[in-house]
């Protein structure tokens, strides 16, 4: 009976509340443990378990009270309010809902992996606060490790958070200052999100003790920008940046960097603009831009560039059309040179334009495939002895192929190629507006065995006629005859999981006064053993047959996979029959890495490289790298040991991340480095370090 009228009392307090919040022009729904309304004094109070919901709003607490005729809400204890995808916990709020604003003190939020805490909130309307002594961070920790200190600012609820006259913290360290920081809470990037920052002081012998940093963020949704600081010990400062765009359509980045080297006693600089951008669904277009005054620029500055030495720099742009049909490309090349006499880069060519368009294969009458293709270049090239001259050349083909199935077991596939190619009048007169007429055959027999064996024999022909007429051109040192050769191969698939393969080449072509001569090329052995998805293992040998004689061997295994546990070996052996090279006559290659997860937070990366003999009386390590990673929560921290012939170094580096794990951070937005946007091969390790 008691249980019945407490809840019948719960029930018309719950009405009362009702009937009032109509003077609020607000549907509200109210919950607690007890309610008591005074009416002398227009006031509800709620205690214990309290969830207020109102138009999109929820406020829970342990005490609140509503002053009806002044339309104040008032929460204390154990506050915590929901709205517009962002939560805030403060000690108390005092809300006036007829004008949307409010006071919080003490307040911490969370939105969009974006943590704040403020000792004061200030509501000014259309959920937009002044907050006062704030700092934000992306660690949810009590303490962050890292995070933006500042006197004031501005919270927009389910948008955005500003702060002025911000200094940066690692722990309670500071370490910049910045006018102005600011953060989109949309879940999606904004000028000021994505914020990054990389420390990594080392020591390298010549240069002695040397600091890289870099500082970047979102400057829009699709925008990143980097601006990189570097002391290079006895080098000097360095200076660059990166900045990189990415839309649906449209990828674009520009790395710059620019020092005085103090030990070369020279400005050493690149720069390097790379744009791609898809037009429609058939026409794209794509361009590189490489400038620098340095071939040794990669090896000394940026040593995570796949080349690194750069005798030669190519910059481009292209325009592409794809159909079902054809690809045609429309090209201009810009092509350097480093000239060792003067240590400068040169221009060594241009192509403008270059025209390549391939049609693809198509069945045409008796199901013959024919595959035409047409090239276009205007050169303007540099000769050996530094002459410049022009010249234009063209080349029409035409490919036709047919299969014909002899049996179940037997197919023959023979393929005609005739080829017209066109040299125009140069400046240097090394052409008189010559044609040459190219005229090919190959013939394919494939013949299977066994269900686990395939032999292959394929015959190439290929010849070449005198300039301007239709006859063989038997002057020439090889006769006119370019290819002359049978391949012999076979397949063996052994099991599931093994591939064995092997193949030679015997060449009946003859060139004029030629010295011994090779007939046979190398026998080639190939194995490939995949006993799991995870683990492949490659092995190659080579063979010479006349003389018979063993060349080299080759071996590869990998196991497991580079973000989890990986182990890698490689072996090289190569045989030299060349008095001249004494001890490197049998020559060893070795490559050992591995990588692996120590546990969830330590991740170790190691590989090596050496050159030795086979009878070890010499020896060389050429690359020895060890990566030690650290998870530090919302930062990384990475110990990077290099040596070999040129250096013996050591880095630390430290890198500010979101909260999230490792794993998840490799798909922010941008590339750290430019080079992964062209030439993602070339960092096999963690981007972390």
């Amino acid at each position: 009976m008691f249980k019945n009228i407490f809840k019948n009392f719960i029930l018309i307090f719950y009405i009362l509340i009702c009937f009032y919040s109509l003077s609020f022009c607000q549907d509200v729904d109210l919950a607690a443990d007890n309610l008591e309304y005074v009416e002398s004094k227009s006031l509800v109070t709620a205690d214990g378990n309290v969830i207020v919901d109102w138009q999109g709003k929820k406020i829970y607490a342990d005490h609140i009270e509503f002053l009806i005729d002044k339309k104040i809400l008032n929460a204390a204890g154990h506050v915590k309010v929901e709205e517009a995808g962002t939560t805030l916990v403060a000690d108390s709020v005092s809300y006036r809902y007829n004008e949307d604003t409010g006071d919080l003190k003490q307040v911490f939020s969370y939105s969009s992996f974006v943590f704040m805490r403020a000792k004061a909130m200030e509501g000014k309307g259309k959920k937009t606060f002044e907050i006062n002594n704030v700092k934000f961070s992306t660690c949810d920790l009590e303490e962050p490790h890292t995070h933006f200190r500042a006197k004031r600012g501005k919270l927009v609820l389910d948008k955005r958070i500003t702060i002025y006259n911000a200094i940066f913290y690692v722990g309670k360290i500071p370490v910049f200052y910045l006018p102005i920081v600011t953060k989109s809470l949309k879940g999606r990037r904004g000028f000021g999100a994505d914020f990054r920052i990389k420390v990594k002081p080392g020591y390298e012998q010549l240069e002695g003790f040397t600091l890289e940093t870099s500082i970047g963020c979102s400057l829009s949704k699709n925008s990143f920008g980097e601006f990189l600081y570097d002391y290079r010990g006895r080098r000097g400062n360095g200076y660059g940046g990166n900045f990189n765009y990415v839309e649906n359509n449209i990828n674009a980045n520009l790395h710059f960097y620019s020092i005085k080297d103090l030990i070369d006693n020279k400005e050493i600089w690149k720069i390097r603009p790379n744009y791609f951008q898809r037009l429609n669904k058939n026409w794209t277009i794509r361009s590189s831009v490489n400038l620098t005054n340095s071939k040794t620029f990669n090896n000394i500055y940026s040593q995570s560039n796949w080349n690194g030495v750069e005798n030669w720099i190519n910059s481009y742009f292209t325009l592409t059309r794809q159909s079902l049909r054809s690809n045609l490309l429309l090209a201009t090349e810009y092509n350097v040179r480093y000239d060792t006499l003067t240590s400068q880069y040169k221009p060594s060519s241009i192509k403008l334009p270059s025209i390549d368009w391939n049609f693809y294969s198509r069945k045409t009458f008796l199901d013959i495939v024919y595959r035409p293709s047409f090239q276009f270049n205007h050169n303007y090239q540099r000769h050996s002895h530094g002459q410049y001259f022009y010249r234009d050349t063209a080349e029409a083909k035409l490919n036709l192929t047919r299969n014909f199935k002899l049996s179940k077991r037997f197919v023959l596939k023979p393929s005609l190629d005739l080829a017209e190619n066109w040299y125009d009048i140069d400046t240097l007169k090394n052409y008189n507006n010559s044609f040459y007429n190219h005229y090919g055959a190959s013939l394919d027999a494939r013949y299977r065995l066994t269900s686990w064996i395939d032999l292959n024999t394929k015959y190439f022909y290929m010849a070449r006629t005198q300039p301007n007429y239709f006859k063989l051109d038997k002057a020439a040192n090889d006769y006119g005859i370019e290819k002359n050769n049978v391949v012999l191969s076979n397949f063996m698939f052994v099991g599931d999981r093994t591939t064995v393969r092997n193949s030679i080449t015997y060449d009946l072509k003859c060139v004029r006064n030629a010295l011994n001569k090779k007939w046979w090329s190398p026998i080639v052995t190939e194995v490939i053993w995949t006993p799991k998805y995870n683990i492949t293992v490659l092995m190659q040998e080579r063979h010479s047959v006349d003389p018979f004689e063993f060349n080299a061997f080759q071996f590869d295994t990998k196991i497991g996979h580079l973000r989890k546990a990986m182990f890698k070996y490689s072996l090289l052996y190569q045989h030299y029959n060349n008095p001249l090279m004494e001890y490197k006559n049998n020559e060893v290659d070795n490559v050992l890495g591995f990588a692996f997860w120590v546990n969830p937070k330590w991740r170790i990366d190691y590989k090596m490289t050496t050159k030795t003999t086979l009878d070890l009386k010499y020896f060389a390590l050429n690359t020895h790298r060890l990566l030690i990673y650290r998870d530090l929560h919302c930062y990384n921290f990475g110990i990077i040991l290099n040596k070999n012939a040129q250096e013996d170094r050591i880095d630390f580096k430290f890198d500010l991340k979101t909260n999230m794990s490792f794993s998840k951070q490799n798909q922010n937005f941008g590339y750290d480095n430019p080079e992964e946007m062209f030439y993602p091969w070339g960092d096999e390790f963690p981007r972390g370090l």
